[in-house]
């Protein structure tokens, strides 16, 4: 009903007098929704009925999110085959990220996977070295108590920008927030790290950064990756 709130008199009785018009359209837009979604957010509640293998690494991540100030969704749903190809089909992308034609590296499509994750950059997380990154992740994983498998790597730049943009998508919230940007494992050709981040009403910036001299625009998210099915 709140929907139905933006139209006028006579496009409500357009709507009323046109069902089967308005429903094949709403097909449409269905499959245009379906075919952008790549990532998901997950409830606790979904998480336990849906996925109850994974129920018991709510807990700690939980802890986590309550310490970074952060109360919605932790656990998100990435399908596989998405891309930065494709990336601006599942949200607003600089200039559609044409401009990584030209760059060298591997667009690896992710896979179907659960994935723990809070959409804030980890506190003091940046003006690091990548070493020094891995150091500080660690030590984050050991004070939360994350599952032993989870906070071992930044995830690729594909994961990165799937959450970013869902995150965007339900919330519409920029994240990282302040303009930052957040590390990748995704490296070009050139051995130089890609970034996620830079998010402004141009979209979500793909960038790379010499890792061994620490930034203070990059940080990381922590991030748990569960791989689904086969």
């Amino acid at each position: 009903m709140a929907a139905l709130e933006c139209f006028s008199p006579d496009e409500l009785r357009a709507l009323a007098d046109n069902p089967k018009r308005v429903k094949k359209h709403l097909a449409i837009l269905v499959e245009e929704e379906i075919a952008g979604t790549f990532a998901s957010p997950l409830s606790d509640r979904e998480v336990q009925s849906d996925y109850p293998q994974f129920a018991g690494k709510l807990a700690p991540w939980r802890k986590y999110a309550a310490y970074a100030d952060y109360s919605g969704p932790i656990a998100w749903l990435v399908k596989k085959n998405f891309t930065l190809a494709n990336a601006w089909q599942a949200g607003p992308c600089y200039s559609q990220l044409d401009y990584l034609k030209s760059w060298q590296f591997a667009d690896a499509a992710t896979e179907d996977c659960l994935v723990f994750w809070v959409p804030r950059l980890a506190w003091d997380s940046t003006s690091k070295s990548v070493e020094e990154m891995k150091a500080f992740r660690c030590e984050l994983g050991k004070r939360f108590g994350l599952p032993d498998n989870h906070a071992v790597s930044f995830g690729s730049i594909q994961v990165l920008f799937a959450l970013i943009l869902a995150y965007f998508k339900f919330k519409g919230e920029s994240v990282p927030f302040c303009l930052l940007n957040a590390a990748s494992d995704s490296l070009r050709d050139d051995g130089t790290r890609l970034i996620a981040g830079n998010f402004t009403n141009c979209g979500l910036y793909c960038n790379c950064w010499i890792d061994d001299v620490g930034n203070d625009s990059i940080g990381f998210f922590l991030i748990g990756a569960e791989k689904l099915g086969k």
